[in-house]
């Protein structure tokens, strides 16, 4: 969604010009136990205990093993390992302005790889390993990006060169599926070194988007600057055929989520790149200890699943940065949310917990698969409820919020004893909410009980729901520190990547999810009065 602040992008260029190099972001002094600053510790100091976390890290994964299923929560190797100081707070704050982020220590799955809700993800983050990154890390991956998207040598000559990619994506789906399924076809196209285009299956639009699609790339005219700038050349004939292929949410571009083997080794020189410059490092409670043989064998030992979805988290986390640039229109919808959620001052007061209540008809999504318990019931109550668990234990890891953003495309979800049951969870008993005016006076304000029920799949106004929803995620990935909400919901996910893009840290680190078994359980067993809820 862009690198710079919210409104601060020109109009769009043909060819969009590469973004400044930045200086890495200066690490940030480790966080005393209070939450404070800790002055930073010597050398000498320094490098026992990092040879100790390393050491502890390490035999983490040799107790835990990999396994393609990720952990087995009822062994006792990781019952030891839970109880041990592994998981002992720590982090570190994420520097820049605003309050700092801190990475939450617990036991997930890793949806903020972006997986689709019935490729239900088996792979656990069970470990305090955080991957981050620097400003120079989103310089090189803009510069790769600009090369496939905006070749200089002209769209016909690297057509010609390297083959293209014509791609479709539906609309039947929603804005997080949607996304998600472009992502998957620009990092296809990247990782391939083909520029990506969108044929003109994609121009035809039944559902109300012609306003602003005007027999174009729907997602692209109504809500972001060009993805590309051979759209027109291709239009026009100029490229010929296109090497592949990519229909709506699926073909090749799903080796991106689905084939580790396949992403690993394409992805590689680009990883080879980031490393060798030390735009990418591996860290533990805060302090980069893990280096070279150690970060090989470490993830060896992880297996490759895990470094898959790892990577590929940091990955999207850049492309919405670098490619997903908001339009005018967006931009300034987002700011009329902005500051109708008051999100400036209240961001002014500390950090912002990002609540996202997931939409009622999100069992469907799962096609007929088997649906998480917390999935099952219609309404809110459900997400209402599983959130205060994960709000004590964010709390717990992060410090106390000082207000939070509340998000839903249900208006029932702001009832006023939906809001009081929410203040009972923070430590704050009075924290203020901050709410857009997206429920009261946006798209789905003319919704009935019984609409809203049978899902958006059948809701009309499509083109205005899905610029709000991206504008509220945006305004939250700008403002929050941390996000907790449905990890198969394809709006918290890109949430918790914006949030982990702003910052430069692995989102599944800056996530907690309300229809996550694993976390659920690490929850109940570690946090006092979590289990007699």
């Amino acid at each position: 969604f862009g690198s710079s602040h919210l409104g601060s992008r020109a109009p769009s260029q043909l060819v969009p010009p590469a973004p400044p190099q930045q200086p890495p972001r200066p690490a940030s002094p480790p966080l005393a136990a209070g939450g404070g600053l800790e002055a930073p510790m010597s050398p000498a100091k320094l490098l026992p205990a990092a040879l100790a976390a390393a050491l502890l890290c390490v035999l983490a994964f040799l107790l835990l093993g990999p396994g393609r299923g990720g952990l087995d929560t009822g062994s006792a190797a990781y019952r030891a390992v839970n109880d041990s100081d592994l998981w002992a707070p720590c982090g570190e704050g994420s520097g820049g302005d605003g309050p700092q982020v801190r990475a939450l220590a617990v036991a997930r799955r890793m949806w903020a790889a972006g997986h689709r809700a019935f490729d239900v993800p088996v792979l656990q983050l069970a470990t305090d390993l955080q991957l981050r990154w620097t400003s120079e890390a989103e310089r090189i991956f803009s510069e790769h990006y600009q090369r496939m998207q905006f070749p200089p040598q002209g769209c016909a000559e690297a057509a010609g060169v390297s083959g293209f990619v014509a791609a479709q994506v539906n609309i039947h789906w929603g804005m997080g599926s949607a996304l998600r399924d472009v992502s998957n076809q620009l990092l296809f196209g990247l990782l391939s070194r083909q520029t990506v285009v969108w044929d003109n299956s994609t121009f035809i639009d039944p559902g109300g988007f012609g306003a602003c699609a005007e027999g174009r790339f729907w997602v692209e005219s109504c809500y972001f600057q060009p993805f590309s700038g051979c759209q027109e050349a291709y239009e026009r004939g100029l490229m010929g055929q296109p090497a592949q292929s990519l229909p709506n949410t699926g073909g090749l571009s799903l080796e991106v989520a689905m084939n580790s083997s396949w992403f690993l080794q394409q992805s590689q020189g680009l990883w080879d790149e980031l490393l060798a410059k030390r735009a990418v490092s591996y860290h533990f409670c805060g302090a980069a200890v893990l280096q070279g043989e150690a970060v090989e064998s470490f993830l060896r030992r992880a297996g490759p699943s895990f470094e898959h979805a790892q990577r590929l988290s940091m990955l999207r986390s850049l492309l919405l940065r670098v490619a997903f640039r908001p339009n005018e229109a967006l931009q300034e919808r987002t700011g009329e949310l902005v500051a109708a959620a008051r999100l400036p001052s209240l961001h002014e007061r500390g950090p912002m917990l990002a609540l996202h209540v997931r939409r009622t008809d999100k069992r469907k999504d799962f096609r007929g698969r088997s649906v998480a318990a917390s999935l099952s019931k219609v309404g809110t109550g459900q997400s209402v409820s599983s959130f205060r668990s994960l709000v004590g234990w964010l709390e717990r890891e992060a410090g106390a919020a000082a207000s939070f953003f509340l998000m839903s495309d249900d208006p029932r979800t702001f009832r006023e004893e939906v809001y009081e049951a929410l203040k009972g969870f923070f430590a704050d008993g009075s924290i203020p909410r901050a709410q857009s005016s997206f429920v009261s006076a946006g798209s789905v304000s003319r919704l009935d009980g019984e609409a809203l029920d049978a899902g958006h799949e059948t809701w009309q106004h499509k083109r205005e729901l899905y610029r709000d929803v991206l504008a509220e995620a945006l305004a939250a990935g700008r403002y929050a520190s941390h996000v907790v909400g449905c990890g198969s919901a394809g709006i918290t996910q890109l949430i918790a990547q914006l949030i982990g893009g702003r910052v430069g840290v692995d989102p599944n680190l800056v996530g907690l999810w309300e229809d996550d078994p694993v976390t659920e359980r690490f929850v109940r067993l570690h946090l006092p009065g979590a289990g007699a809820q």
